[in-house]
């Protein structure tokens, strides 16, 4: 059964931090701040973070999301909403092929219900016979869990692929194809799923948000990570413990004793930064 963290983890590489450009009808919100449904594109334009709309947000809300509501989206909130909203939605941790449940939720996370109909005829075409509709019911799942995962996954990624090359939208169309590449076309078996990763957030039990502030976030989660020397402290740290584990050598060779292997500290150690 496939896995949701290295799902997630992808989708959110993939969808970057903060946006607001105009042309994108995502950032505006779907309700007024009242409650009242004012249809996709048709609010206020407050913008895209790691992926969440104000489109998708305020229908979630039923409200008006503001900017700084929009930017103080964690990676922590942003991962939680994708799981009850997306990859619980096509039941992903029922899918048995991995790379498949990870192209399935990023579809669905891209398009929506559009992405529902873009599997659907996807699955058609390679033997099934569903209604599209844009519903993700059992006979799509069953169609979809069915099939050869290879066969599957590159027939939804072709489809995706055909539909990003007919849009008209020239401003964004490239930047859907690059994404793509994160979805190589597959050949060969369905891949031994990965080892379990990080148990993903349940509602209701995470900490409060924090607003990213462009320092370390709380979340154990980071996108990049990169070596920091420790200005020598390591090393004499290390210094002393192999002046420690000579003497104590020393002392067991005079009893005839086994050595006692002491291990030098690394000189370096990492902390994680978003870059």
């Amino acid at each position: 059964m496939a896995l949701f963290p290295p799902a997630v983890e992808k989708t959110l590489k993939l969808e970057g931090g903060y946006q607001n450009n105009a042309s994108d009808t995502g950032n505006y919100n779907a309700y007024s701040s009242s409650g009242t449904y004012l249809g996709w594109g048709k609010g206020t334009r407050v913008g895209t973070n790691r992926g969440i709309s104000a489109g998708f947000y305020s229908s979630v809300l039923k409200r008006a999301l503001t900017v700084p509501e929009m930017q103080s989206i964690t990676a922590t909130k942003a991962t939680e909403l994708y799981k009850v909203h997306f990859w619980d939605k096509v039941r992903g941790d029922q899918i048995n092929d991995q790379l498949l449940a990870e192209l399935v939720f990023d579809t669905v996370v891209h398009h929506g219900t559009g992405g529902t109909t873009l599997i659907q005829k996807a699955l058609n075409k390679t033997g099934a016979n569903l209604t599209v509709d844009g519903g993700f019911g059992n006979n799509t799942f069953n169609a979809l869990n069915s099939a050869n995962g290879v066969t599957a996954y590159n027939a939804i990624r072709a489809e995706r692929i055909a539909f990003y090359n007919a849009s008209t939208n020239s401003t964004f169309r490239q930047g859907w194809l690059n994404r793509m590449k994160a979805f190589p076309e597959r050949t060969g078996n369905t891949p031994t799923p990965p080892a379990p990763g990080p148990t993903p957030p349940v509602p209701g039990t995470n900490p409060p948000d924090v607003p990213y502030d462009g320092g370390l976030l709380p979340e154990t989660t980071v996108t990049a990570s990169r070596i920091v020397k420790d200005n020598g402290i390591g090393t004499l740290i290390g210094i002393g413990i192999l002046a420690l584990g000579v003497a104590a050598l020393t002392q067991r060779n005079k009893r005839k004793t086994p050595p006692i292997i002491v291990e030098q500290e690394e000189e370096e150690f990492k902390t994680f930064e978003y870059v």
